[in-house]
């Protein structure tokens, strides 16, 4: 159980600090710790059913107040707190409620998120279990071969580095460059980028003439600058917003080291200023692609080199596609769409509606101008999954 601090007058505990959480097997309950960022964001918050509320809404001088009272206790919620409450659903972890919260409502308040559901808590209505990374960490403490085995699973499967100071060191290079990642240039950079996906169609040799050995050891050399200049991208977008990069880090996923910039500060901002840095990625990316042709062209004379380069461009244009395309993968396209749109889960509440109906129950109720956002979605991802088939068959009758 995370420790609170004594409640105050709303009912709310002051100082909530993440940083444990009891594992129950049986009648044995543990207290694992673990590090204070993971076990706050990898948390699933759901909602606990059986319990007995009373709910009343009460008008007071500083607007509408809901109250939801189990047994002697009760919790008093802003119309904004009662709505966030009800994305708890057990899938959803708490760094995505804090991004759901910020495209509801613009803003973010991480320590009244904590309160929110440490009081919900405390009355019975919420519970949580640890995901993602969390859990296997949790599972690292069992005792014998499981508890070995996720002890080597988190070890070598799993693992993350992080340095705060480079994001200070990010900002004073931007402070070097910003003439050029203000946004009145942002037609410049995606006008560039279009031009280099048209020289690549017109241009780019039907066969590279590149051996199969220098060909894997560049493709993950090239992947992995390629992805750096993604996550600058995203950097410098952000501190063009005028907010701060707080942490560069690389993350293993299943033995996958990938980059990453710490862009939680744009919560604080707003909800085109979030779509703008989410895009930045994938538009760097289509500027490396341009760069790479261009350099491509010019070396025509050295084959070999141009091999390189066109090789280049071919890896950044598929990861600027992967990254926009928002009905395949929820990556920064999708997460751009959801700021566009105005609504948070998008992805979630779209497969809701779509399996309840298979399943021939009712489906969950939405909010004004949510049912054709997720008929929007929905159609997209049937259009991709149809694209894809053809593209695969079409492969495969070459």
């Amino acid at each position: 159980m995370i420790p609170e601090s004594p409640p105050d007058t709303t009912g709310r505990p002051r100082g909530a600090t993440p940083l444990e959480f009891v594992v129950r097997k049986g009648t044995e309950v543990r207290v694992v710790r673990v590090e204070a960022t993971q076990a706050f964001l990898g948390l699933r918050p759901w909602r606990v059913t059986g319990v007995e509320v009373q709910r009343s809404v009460v008008e007071e001088r500083n607007g509408i107040v809901h109250v939801i009272k189990v047994g002697e206790q009760l919790i008093r919620l802003s119309p904004a707190e009662h709505q966030a409450l009800g994305f708890v659903d057990g899938r959803t972890s708490v760094g995505e409620l804090a991004f759901a919260w910020f495209l509801q409502f613009g803003s973010i308040d991480v320590q009244g998120i904590v309160g929110l559901l440490q009081a919900a808590r405390r009355l019975g209505l919420v519970e949580w279990h640890p995901g993602g990374p969390l859990a296997l960490q949790a599972g690292a403490e069992e005792p014998g071969l499981r508890g070995a085995v996720a002890r080597g699973l988190n070890r070598w499967l799993r693992w993350e580095i992080r340095w705060v100071a480079a994001g200070a060191w990010l900002k004073r290079s931007a402070e070097w460059i910003r003439p050029l990642i203000r946004p009145g240039l942002d037609p410049v950079w995606v006008t560039s980028g279009v031009l280099g996906v048209v020289a690549w169609v017109a241009l780019r040799p039907p066969d590279l003439q590149m051996p199969l050995l220098s060909w894997l050891l560049l493709t993950p050399l090239l992947t992995g600058v390629l992805l750096v200049i993604h996550e600058l991208g995203h950097a410098f977008a952000v501190f063009a917003s005028d907010r701060e990069v707080r942490a560069v880090g690389i993350s293993a996923q299943w033995l996958v080291p990938l980059p990453y910039v710490d862009c939680t500060d744009m919560f604080l901002s707003t909800r085109s200023a979030h779509a703008r840095v989410a895009l930045a990625g994938p538009a760097a990316n289509l500027v490396a692609a341009a760069a790479a042709v261009a350099l491509a062209l010019a070396l025509a004379p050295l084959p070999a080199w141009g091999d390189v380069f066109w090789l280049a461009a071919d890896i950044s244009l598929v990861l600027a596609a992967i990254n926009l395309w928002p009905f395949m993968v929820p990556g920064d396209g999708y997460n751009a769409l959801c700021d566009v749109l105005g609504m948070p889960r998008l992805r979630q509440k779209a497969r809701e509606q779509l399996m309840t109906r298979l399943r021939g129950v009712e489906a969950p109720a939405l909010l004004p101008g949510e049912a054709w956002r997720c008929a929007l979605y929905l159609s997209g991802v049937s259009l991709s999954v149809v694209f894809s088939l053809c593209l695969v068959a079409w492969t495969l009758a070459r």
